[in-house]
């Protein structure tokens, strides 16, 4: 299924994982050496979902609310950051390749579509 920005009718990457589950948003992208195509992580509930960077290679994180429109950008998320904390509440989470939000041109107010 692909990840597009609704507005434009763009395809933003042509597949993603899921992370619909406790144990895949616990594991999320940890332990993997590079990031071929992002993972949206799918909360329960909308809030200030924080993460962190540990043991996982550089990444973009991209947050987005119930509507699925951008609330924060975080481009290239070093490794081993403790903490990670979006501005608004979302319900949703990109990791994506490091440098991939800036290549998009994704930005706050962006309403993507998955």
């Amino acid at each position: 299924m692909p990840l597009i920005r609704k507005e434009k009718r763009r395809v933003l990457w042509r597949d993603f994982e899921k992370a619909d589950n406790f144990l895949k948003r616990l594991i999320g992208i940890m332990f993997r050496r590079t990031l071929d195509a992002p993972m949206v992580f799918y909360f329960n509930r909308k809030g200030r979902h924080a993460i962190h960077s540990c043991f996982c290679a550089s990444f973009d994180a991209i947050y987005l609310d119930e509507k699925k429109k951008v609330v924060d950008v975080r481009d290239g998320v070093p490794p081993f950051t403790l903490l990670v904390t979006p501005k608004k509440d979302a319900l949703f989470l990109i990791e994506a390749p490091a440098g991939s939000a800036r290549e998009l041109n994704i930005l706050e107010g962006d309403v993507l579509a998955f």
